[in-house]
């Protein structure tokens, strides 16, 4: 069975031993821990070891003081035959006979190691990974730099002069210039309409009714050419004033004589 031994300062070794299948073993001041510790060091619920592909691990549970393998903070520690680790100020010896040794060889071990994160480790990360993709961006940039060169033209080809730029003339819509024409219309219109007004106010009469009776009635000549026809004879009264003077000529040369 593998063994552990807990020595706390200024105390002896208590070693404690379970089976090779056993999954889960909690290790803290805790009174619901499996093993009890009783340093101020310790947190409550320091750390568990737990059974793995191969061996076992020993994982920090969010302790004031942390696991600690040499100088290294950890969260994750792979434990191996004869190794040490502190607890705050509390040491764990972790043991393993060859048979047991054995046994796990026979199975694919899968490293768990893994040291502990502190506050500002994250940024630093954060700061790392920018720097590294300001790096790759630059680097990209570079090639795509390159590349644009090599593909564009020497500089000793002459470049083609742009064709000059000219000033489209504006079209303008015609009704700009048929304005002055409405406006005339209308001040004729304004004219013509004050004209009525006043004519009806002065004589009763409607101005354009008198204009629409004007232009129905026919003019004097039109009337004197119907009532005089050049194919019809001439009228009595006429024939007697020539037989007159016919006959007063004799009258006349019968005085002489």
């Amino acid at each position: 069975m593998p063994r552990i031994v807990i020595t706390e300062p200024d105390g002896p070794g208590q070693p404690y031993r379970f089976e090779i299948d056993r999954k889960h073993v909690s290790i803290g001041r805790g009174s619901d821990n499996e093993i009890l510790l009783t340093h101020d060091s310790t947190s409550s619920e320091h750390c568990t070891m737990e059974r793995v592909k191969g061996g076992f691990i020993l994982r920090d549970q969010d302790s004031t003081n942390g696991i600690q393998q040499g100088e290294s903070l950890m969260q994750v520690i792979d434990l191996k035959d004869g190794m040490e680790v502190n607890m705050g100020d509390v040491t764990l010896d972790f043991q393993l006979s060859e048979e047991e040794i054995e046994t796990l060889s026979k199975e694919d071990f899968v490293p768990h190691q893994m040291k502990k994160k502190s506050a500002s480790q994250p940024e630093a990360e954060v700061v790392k990974k920018n720097s590294l993709a300001l790096k790759e961006n630059s680097a990209s940039s570079d090639e795509n730099k390159l590349s644009d060169k090599s593909d564009s033209p020497s500089s000793s080809s002459p470049t083609p002069p742009s064709p000059p730029s000219y000033n489209q003339p504006v079209i303008r819509s015609g009704v700009s210039s048929a304005k002055p024409l409405l406006i005339f219309i209308l001040i004729i219109a304004a004219i013509f309409t004050g004209m009525t007004i006043s004519h009806k106010l002065r004589t009763g009469d409607s101005l354009p009714g008198k204009l629409i009776d004007l232009l129905k009635r026919k003019p004097v000549s039109e009337k004197a050419d119907q009532t005089t026809d050049p194919s019809a004879p001439l009228k009595a009264e006429e024939k007697p004033t020539e037989s007159r003077s016919a006959g007063s000529e004799p009258a006349m040369g019968m005085g002489v004589e």
